[in-house]
């Protein structure tokens, strides 16, 4: 879970709960819900996002699904 800070492209940049950074590729077709279906492009600056996915050898993930509104802190 994290907070975005930019989108870029397929690119969500986001702030980790923990306050690391991480960067989160959405490939075409993975899930993204926000209180209904949706795309990357629904994604805005500042919301909160639980991701899952796999992470890469750099700690950055390629997200499986993400969601927003969904989460706890």
């Amino acid at each position: 879970m994290g907070t975005i800070e930019k989108i870029d492209g397929d690119k969500i940049h986001l702030r980790a709960a923990d306050g690391s950074a991480v960067v989160v590729t959405v490939k075409d077709g993975t899930p993204v819900q926000i209180a209904r279906q949706g795309t990357i492009a629904d994604l805005r600056k500042g919301g909160q996002i639980v991701v899952q996915g796999q992470k890469d050898a750099d700690g950055n993930l390629t997200a499986t699904s993400v969601s927003q509104g969904g989460g706890r802190r």
